[in-house]
């Protein structure tokens, strides 16, 4: 079975022709273009209205050294280094939670991402319904 993941991410843009101009360069980059694969249509989602990519599995196995993770990893940097280094006005949220407690991943860039993906921690109990 192996150790799982959740893992969500989103990307958001804030203008038409840089969203699409991102898609374009992606979708070409060796780097990123795994995101874009059938393999991938499933989990991952554009919004061509609102201008977002999304991505999200509850139960999967995220590890580095996997050409698919390395490729979303490197989705969600580009657009990252878009924001911080070329002022593109575009927002980005992150997180994976693991199998144990302790196995959390946190990772935000933008004006204003918090509320997009984030973790929330909850105690459930069985004895009340």
């Amino acid at each position: 079975m192996g150790y799982r993941s959740g893992v969500a991410y989103k990307i958001a843009f804030n203008n038409k022709d840089d969203f699409w101009g991102f898609v374009a360069e992606s979708k070409l980059d060796p780097e990123t273009a795994l995101c874009w694969s059938e393999d991938e249509k499933d989990y991952f989602t554009v919004d061509e209205e609102k201008y977002e990519i999304r991505f999200y599995c509850d139960s999967v196995k995220w590890y580095d050294e996997y050409d698919e993770v390395q490729a979303h990893h490197a989705l969600f940097d580009k657009a990252r280094e878009r924001n911080d280094d070329l002022g593109v006005e575009v927002d980005g949220a992150f997180c994976r939670i693991g199998e144990e407690s302790d196995d959390v991943e946190e990772r935000y860039f933008g004006n204003d991402p918090w509320e997009m993906v984030r973790i929330s921690r909850s105690i459930e109990i069985d004895w009340q319904a």
